[in-house]
C-alpha cells in the first residue's frame, strides 16, 4: 500500500511536485488522470527522470468494462427518482461519454484506489478533476496513506469560477436566442391537407450543395422518397459549425427546393424564460450520497452538476419542448416525426413536448451510425423503458445494431431493422479491387469529431509515421470540426512533408487507401466494411470509443506510436491471401451491420403508421 499520496491539479507546476516528493533511489510512480494527450506529454517531459509514469490504457479499459453496467443501473435508479424535464435535459442523465467525463472520472477514481492499494511508498496523482482528487484524498486513510496537496483552490475561488461560467453561458444563450429571432428566415410548413412528416437533421457546410440541393448527412434521400409516396415533408435543420454565418445558412435553406422549418419563428419570450427556469431547476436536483459499485462518487456527481450548469445545448434542448405546443397553436397536425436516435438530450425534451401537445404524432428514431460500448448515452436500459422518453419506433442500420439495442434493454417490438442510409457507398466499395501495391502506399486517417480524440490520433500518427517519407498520409478532419482549432489544440505549426489534410467523402478515400488508422469514430466501421486493413488506435487516459469492440478480433488497440508504426507496416506487407481473408470477414460484418437501401427497408419508417387520411403505406 502507498504510504504517501501527492495530489496535484494540472494547473500546478512541475517544480512544485518535485519539491513535494522526497528523494528516493527509485523513480516515483505517477498517474496522469486527464484526457489531454499533449498535456500528458508535457508533464512527462517537465517532471523528468525522477518520476515514472504509470501506463493506464489497458487498465482503464478493464475498469470501464467492470463499471459499465453498474453505472447504467445507477443512472436508471436516479432517473426513476428524479424523472422530470429538468432531469431528462441534463448532461448527467444523458451520460454522453463523448461530452461529459462523469463516467470516465468514476473509472479514474477506481484506478486511483487500486493504485493506493498496490503501490508501495509514494504515489503521485496529477488530475484534471478536483472532485476525483478530493475523493482520492477521502479514500486514502482507508489504506493508511497520508495525503499531501500540492495545489488546492479555496471554495470561494471555485464558487467564483462557477458563477463566471453561468454568466458566460447565460449571455451566450441569450445572444443565440436574439440571433435566431433576428434571422427570421425559414418557411412555414405548407398546409396542403396531405399527411405531414417532420424530419429533424444536423446540418454542416457539406449539406449546402452548389446546385441549391440540400444534401442531408443523417437522413440522405429519405425526404425525396417520402414525398414520392404522397407525404408532405418539412425538415428542421440543426446548424452545427457551418462555415457561413447562420443568417446566410438560413437564407440558402429558404431558397432551396426543400421545405424547412425555423423553430425560432414560433418561440415566444415566455418560452425562453421557461427554458431558463428549467435549467435553473437542473442545478438544484439533489443527488445526495451516490455510490457506484462500492465507490463513493458523490463528489464527482456534484462536480458534474456544477460543470454543466446552464449548459447552452441543454437549455436549447429544453426550449424545443415548447415547439410542439407552438406548432399545435399554429394549426399544424404532424403525423410523424423522424429524428436521428442517439438517446441524447436534443431528442428527449422534444419527445416529451410531442407527448404532451401533439400526442397523436408517431415518433420514429433512426439509429444512423454505429454503436459504441462506452458511448453510454446510446443505450436505454430495461428499467428505463418503464418511464424514460423514447420513440415509438427505432429504425436501425442493420440486424446487428438492433440485436445490441435489444440486448441492452429496449423492448423487441419497438426496434426494427431498416436501411443504412449513411453507408450505401460501402456496398460499392466491397466490389472494387484493392488498390495495387504501387508506391507510394497510402495511409488514410479519418479524424474523429471530439477534439481530445482527434488531437491524440493526429499526434500519434505524426510521431509514428513522420520518418517514413515513402508513404502518403492523408488526414481527413471531421466535417463538423474546425481545422484551425485542431491545429491549435495539438500545438502543431505544420504537418510532416508527406502528410496532407484532405476533404471529400469517405468513399473516395477508402477506394484508394492501402491501410487506414482510426480512433473513436463510426468511420472505423466503414473502413472494415469496405475491406481496407485497419489499425485501431487506443487512448492513453480516455475511454475507448471503439464501435468494433463488440467483435473480439477488433478489441486489440495500438496505443504507442511504435506499435502503430509496426502494425501499419505489417498490413502493408500482408500477403494477398491474408488480405482476402480480411475482406471476407469484412463482408460478413457489412451484411450483419448495414442493410441495403431499397423500398422494402425504407418502408419501415412509415409502415403501419396511422395518418389523418388513412394509411399511405
Amino acid at each position: 500500500m502507498a504510504q504517501r499520496l501527492i495530489l496535484v491539479h494540472i494547473s500546478g507546476q512541475a517544480e512544485q511536485v518535485r519539491k513535494a516528493v522526497p528523494s528516493a533511489s527509485q523513480a516515483t510512480p505517477w498517474l496522469f488522470l486527464c484526457r489531454d494527450y499533449p498535456q500528458g506529454l508535457s508533464w512527462q517531459e517537465r517532471l523528468g527522470p525522477g518520476f515514472r509514469r504509470v501506463e493506464l490504457g489497458e487498465a482503464l479499459a478493464n475498469v470501464g468494462w467492470q463499471l459499465r453496467r453498474p453505472f447504467l443501473d445507477l443512472m436508471t435508479e436516479l432517473g426513476r427518482r428524479h424523472q422530470s424535464l429538468a432531469w431528462w435535459a441534463s448532461r448527467i442523465s444523458e451520460r454522453n461519454t463523448a461530452f461529459s467525463p462523469l463516467f470516465l472520472y468514476c473509472c479514474y477514481l477506481r484506478l486511483g484506489c487500486e493504485s493506493l492499494a498496490t503501490t508501495p511508498g509514494t504515489l503521485c496523482v496529477i488530475g484534471e478533476s478536483w472532485a476525483v482528487l478530493e475523493a482520492l484524498a477521502e479514500a486514502a486513510p482507508q489504506y493508511g496513506c497520508q495525503v499531501h496537496w500540492v495545489t488546492r483552490p479555496t471554495q470561494s475561488r471555485r464558487r467564483l469560477l462557477l458563477l463566471a461560467r453561468i454568466v458566460r453561458r447565460l449571455v451566450g444563450f441569450l445572444g443565440r436566442a436574439l440571433s435566431q429571432l433576428e434571422i427570421g428566415y425559414g418557411s412555414r410548413p405548407s398546409l396542403n391537407g396531405r399527411p405531414h412528416i417532420l424530419l429533424r437533421t444536423w446540418v454542416d457546410e457539406a449539406c449546402f450543395g452548389d446546385d441549391g440541393v440540400f444534401h442531408d448527412r443523417y437522413l440522405p434521400d429519405l425526404c425525396g422518397w417520402l414525398e414520392q409516396r404522397g407525404w408532405t415533408v418539412t425538415t428542421i435543420p440543426v446548424l452545427y459549425n457551418p462555415r457561413r454565418p447562420n443568417r446566410a445558412a438560413w437564407k440558402w435553406l429558404r431558397h432551396s427546393c426543400q421545405q424547412f422549418l425555423n423553430p425560432g419563428q414560433y418561440y415566444r419570450l415566455s418560452d425562453y424564460l421557461f427554458a431558463l427556469r428549467v435549467a435553473w431547476q437542473q442545478m438544484r436536483i439533489p443527488t445526495g450520497p451516490v455510490y457506484l459499485d462500492g465507490l463513493d462518487v458523490s463528489h464527482l456527481f456534484n462536480e458534474a452538476r456544477e460543470h454543466h450548469a446552464l449548459d447552452i445545448g441543454s437549455v436549447e434542448a429544453i426550449l424545443s419542448y415548447q415547439l410542439p405546443r407552438r406548432l399545435a397553436e399554429a394549426g399544424y397536425s404532424i403525423d410523424v416525426l423522424i429524428d436521428p436516435f442517439e438517446n441524447m438530450i436534443p431528442e428527449k425534451p422534444l419527445i416529451l413536448g410531442f407527448r404532451r401537445y401533439l400526442p397523436a404524432t408517431t415518433l420514429v428514431g433512426f439509429q444512423h451510425g454505429a454503436l459504441y460500448p462506452f458511448l453510454l448515452c446510446n443505450f436505454i436500459t430495461a428499467g428505463e423503458t418503464e418511464f424514460a422518453p423514447m420513440p415509438d419506433r427505432i429504425v436501425c442500420n442493420g440486424d446487428f445494431f438492433r440485436e445490441v439495442l435489444v440486448r441492452e434493454g429496449l423492448p423487441t417490438e419497438r426496434v426494427v431493422t431498416g436501411p443504412s442510409l449513411r453507408y450505401g457507398h460501402l456496398w460499392q466499395l466491397t466490389e472494387r479491387p484493392l488498390p495495387p501495391r504501387a508506391a507510394p502506399a497510402i495511409v488514410f486517417v479519418p479524424l474523429p469529431l471530439m477534439l481530445p480524440e482527434a488531437v491524440e490520433l493526429m499526434l500519434k500518427v505524426c510521431r509514428a509515421l513522420e520518418n517514413l517519407p515513402a508513404l502518403r498520409v492523408y488526414l481527413k478532419p471531421h466535417p463538423m470540426s474546425s481545422l484551425e482549432t485542431l491545429l491549435k489544440a495539438a500545438h502543431l505549426e505544420r504537418l510532416p512533408a508527406h502528410f496532407e489534410f484532405v476533404g471529400g467523402g469517405m468513399g473516395e478515400w477508402l477506394a484508394q487507401a492501402h491501410v487506414a488508422v482510426g480512433m473513436s469514430s463510426s468511420t472505423v466501421y466503414e473502413i472494415v466494411a469496405a475491406g481496407v486493413p485497419l489499425v485501431v488506435v487506443g487512448r492513453e487516459t480516455g475511454l475507448e470509443l471503439n464501435p468494433l469492440s463488440w467483435y473480439p478480433e477488433w478489441r486489440q488497440v495500438y496505443v504507442t506510436p511504435e506499435d502503430i508504426r509496426a502494425e501499419v507496416a505489417r498490413w502493408l506487407d500482408a500477403s494477398p491471401e491474408e488480405l482476402e481473408a480480411y475482406r471476407r470477414r469484412a463482408r460478413q460484418i457489412l451484411t450483419a451491420s448495414f442493410k441495403k437501401i431499397n423500398d422494402d427497408t425504407l418502408q419501415v419508417f412509415i409502415e403501419g403508421l396511422p395518418t389523418r387520411e388513412g394509411n399511405l403505406t
